[in-house]
């Protein structure tokens, strides 16, 4: 079976009828990939169970620690120690509700500014995806030999694998790749200072390289354009990288934050008693919380559970360009028809049928036109007439000698 139409002379390449296929081999250690994504927040947005969760971890553990126990020793000193200067702290929420108002906007402003940074990486990462895809439908196939276009489907996948480990600050581990990586151009692209700029340097030598003369110009302005794209993505996930949040904003928001929060306790002591010290404890909670998820999503390329889980990309990416690799058959099954129990021949006797029936009734509202022609051109003159006759009894004897097309087929 021919995989791309081609002439003599021209770029596309023909496969050979009995070409060997790595079609079940693939670039990734495909459970290697699904067991990273087990660190990542997948779930559904339509249950609300899976979504409640109180965990108190990470760089917010501390915080929210400090503030409990400050306040329990508060509430302990005030009411238990010394009850007698409760009466001094009975004063008016209204400060704290003030400036907990303006806090609550400025970690508003916090969390939308890393929700940004969060979207354009995803953004990037789709668009590194579909120039990906890009090349392999448009200029893989394009290339002059299997082994070539073999060749930069493997560098398309080796450039989205190296960039994800680049992004993490780490290196491209030999267990995480399959049988089809070439595991020594791997090697080449972990000891560059930037691997995912040298990989695309290999990419466009591969496409200069393996083009006919006679495509090679107008395909290869289109792949030039496609890895100028990549480029982008690359330096934008650079960008947001290698830019953290402004310090001086980042510091007074926290300074007030732990001042409000720290502060806060007495006059609630005052109002409410012990009851103080849960409720300290649960908006403390929701502060330190946002800001533990701000920091998380600002630097979206890690692994922390709210990052962006680029396995599951890599995963689906892999899954396209597997498709491109010069020789894949899909494996589309038995064609059943539309009954489940119904076989091919079946099937095909059914459609047979329809047919005749469709021809027989085309074949009787002709007979009947013709017969509505004959009566009303009775009186008229005799070599009209004799026509219509003619025409009618010529159809009517091919309609009883016609054999049925479904005893043909059943011989």
């Amino acid at each position: 079976m021919t995989q791309y139409l081609a002439k003599p002379g021209d770029g596309y390449h023909q496969l050979p009828p009995e070409t060997p296929t790595m079609s079940m081999t693939p670039w990734l250690d495909t459970a290697y990939y699904k067991e990273a994504l087990d660190g990542f927040n997948i779930y559904d947005p339509t249950l609300w169970l899976p979504t409640f969760r109180f965990s108190v971890k990470g760089m917010m553990f501390w915080p929210w620690l400090l503030i409990s126990v400050l306040t329990f020793l508060q509430a302990l000193y005030l009411l238990e120690v010394n009850p007698d200067s409760a009466a001094a702290i009975i004063f008016p929420l209204d400060a704290h509700v003030i400036l907990g108002g303006a806090l609550a906007f400025l970690v508003v402003m916090r969390t939308d500014a890393s929700m940004n940074r969060w979207w354009e990486a995803r953004c990037s990462w789709q668009e590194l995806m579909n120039s990906c895809i890009s090349i392999g439908c448009q200029t893989a196939p394009a290339l002059q030999t299997v082994k070539a276009s073999e060749q930069m489907l493997m560098e398309l996948m080796a450039f989205c694998v190296c960039l994800k480990a680049f992004l993490r600050d780490t290196t491209v581990q030999r267990e995480e790749c399959g049988g089809r990586m070439d595991w020594e151009y791997i090697r080449k692209l972990n000891a560059a200072h930037n691997p995912p700029v040298t990989a695309l340097q290999c990419l466009s030598r591969t496409a200069r390289q393996n083009l006919a003369s006679n495509l090679g110009p107008a395909i290869y302005d289109e792949t030039s354009e496609a890895i100028r794209e990549m480029n982008d993505m690359v330096g934008a996930c650079m960008k947001i990288k290698r830019t953290p949040m402004v310090f001086s904003y980042i510091a007074t928001l926290r300074s007030f934050l732990i001042l409000w929060l720290s502060t806060m306790s007495i006059p609630l002591i005052g109002e409410f008693g012990w009851l103080a010290v849960p409720v300290s404890s649960l908006i403390a909670f929701l502060f330190l919380n946002i800001e533990q998820m701000a920091v998380e999503i600002e630097q979206p390329f890690g692994n922390d559970a709210n990052d962006l889980p680029i396995e599951a990309f890599l995963i689906d990416l892999e899954k396209i360009l597997l498709e491109m690799t010069p020789g894949w058959k899909p494996d589309i099954g038995v064609d059943t028809g539309s009954r489940g129990d119904a076989s091919t021949e079946a099937t095909l006797a059914r459609r047979i049928a329809a047919l005749e029936s469709a021809w027989r009734a085309e074949h009787l509202a002709q007979a009947e036109t013709i017969h509505q022609l004959t009566r009303e051109l009775s009186g008229e003159d005799s070599v009209a007439r004799s026509v219509c006759c003619s025409r009618r009894a010529a159809m009517n004897g091919a309609f009883i000698s016609m054999q049925p097309l479904s005893a043909d087929y059943n011989g």
